[in-house]
């Protein structure tokens, strides 16, 4: 058999097919449009007698509370951590919205009952009760089902209402816990500031004046400074008389060519009534060089005799004032050592107590605000609906037809394979 003739009979057996399956639907026609009718009629009966159901919505406008950062390395970070609001983002308020508490206080407050006239349950509510967010938006929508439309608008506002006093009384409660934290934690650092006030206290009873140590070192420097001026005069003093000395020695007894018969002193003498001068003839050169020479250098060696003595003195008060002066820089070091320590350890005790203060008065105006009725308000209340939300009869009625139509066609077709398929037609 060729390829052309092979793909002739498939066709033909697929035209026979679509045939066979046409000819059973036309045969079954009746029981198709008997079926197709009864579900019409059933669908129908169901949407005449079913009850309506109406839907109420209502809006909320929320603003997300955000909590604070918490930075573990600050004292002001952990004591502003402490009592600090649990983030509530939009989706945290959609869940909240079904919460038990709302929902137990709405049944409360509606007075709702089921038909046997006991309490709605919880879980029965909240299946009436569908919550979404307007995208991009803080919007939620707070939508009720219910029969009675009244009902369902009343519902949906008192879920509004109960939602934002319940977000309220949990932050206030949050606040009441963080300010009796607080107020614990605040006799405990009191006390620990007490102990460092009088430790203190104790250091400057007890300790020596930093200010005055420092002007006494400021003392000793300027006097330092002075003393060794005055040793630099002396020592220029010594070298020049030094070098004096050594030119007066190596001069001594040399003679100078002076004539000196020629030299007369002339010596005033006073007495009486009249006045009278001692004449004295100089002829002896080299014995008056000689005591004039004796006179200079004694003169320059009592000096240097002096200016020595001089310099050891200065050397050792200068000595002595440089030791106190280590031992003062040294005193104020170890002082101010010890009174940034102290007044280190002060300063951190005043400014936790501080920052105690602080963060209890926040949370006793938390404690005592509402911040559910400022982070949330009703932005439009559910109002009783006109028209129900539930289709009406003649939807029913198409969706049986639909549904009638398909049981029709698998019956006719079920049928005639179950005929076809019977051995005692002569098919198997």
């Amino acid at each position: 058999m060729t390829f052309t003739e092979e793909r002739y009979d498939n066709k033909m057996e697929e035209e026979i097919s679509l045939r066979e399956l046409i000819e059973i639907m036309l045969k079954g026609k009746k029981l198709i449009a008997i079926i197709t009718i009864a579900t019409i009629i059933l669908g129908g009966i169901v949407g005449f007698i079913a009850d309506p159901t109406y839907d109420a919505t209502a809006v909320l406008l929320t603003s997300p509370i955000s909590g604070n950062t918490i930075n573990s390395a600050s004292v002001n970070g952990i004591i502003d951590s402490m009592g600090t609001y649990p983030s509530m983002t939009l989706e945290t308020y959609k869940e909240q919205l079904i919460n038990p508490t709302v929902l137990g206080n709405t049944i409360q407050n509606l007075n709702l009952v089921d038909s046997e006239g006991e309490p709605v349950e919880i879980n029965t509510l909240a299946q009436k009760i569908t919550v979404s967010t307007v995208d991009k938006t803080n919007l939620i929508r707070v939508t009720v089902s219910d029969k009675d439309p009244a009902k369902a608008a009343a519902i949906a506002n008192e879920i509004s209402t109960e939602f934002i006093k319940f977000i309220s009384a949990n932050t206030r409660r949050m606040g009441e816990q963080a300010t009796s934290i607080i107020e614990e934690q605040m006799v405990v650092e009191e006390k620990k500031l007490q102990e460092q006030s009088k430790r203190l206290q104790e250091y400057l009873a007890g300790s020596q004046n930093i200010d005055q140590l420092k002007q006494e070192a400021s003392s000793l420097s300027g006097q330092i400074n002075s003393y060794k001026s005055n040793l630099h005069n002396v020592e220029k003093q010594i070298s020049s008389d030094v070098e004096a000395l050594k030119v007066l020695t190596k001069d001594k007894g040399t003679a100078t060519g002076i004539n000196l018969d020629d030299i007369k002193v002339n010596i005033p003498v006073n007495g009486g009534s009249s006045n009278q001068e001692l004449q004295i003839e100089l002829s002896e050169g080299g014995a008056l060089q000689d005591s004039l020479l004796t006179i200079k250098v004694t003169e320059i060696e009592t000096r240097l005799v002096q200016n020595l003595a001089e310099q050891k003195a200065i050397n050792g008060k200068l000595t002595e004032m440089e030791d106190r002066l280590k031992e003062v820089q040294s005193i104020i070091a170890e002082e101010e050592y010890k009174y940034s320590a102290i007044e280190r350890d002060y300063n951190l005790a005043l400014n936790t107590y501080k920052a105690y203060q602080d963060r209890h008065k926040e949370a006793v105006v938390a404690a005592a605000s509402d911040i559910g009725e400022t982070a949330i308000i009703v932005s439009s209340q559910a109002i009783e609906p006109l028209y129900p939300s539930s289709h009406g009869t003649l939807f029913y009625a198409a969706i049986g037809g639909v549904l009638g139509m398909m049981i029709g066609v698998f019956v006719v077709f079920f049928k005639a394979y179950w005929t076809s398929s019977d051995p005692k037609n002569g098919n198997a």
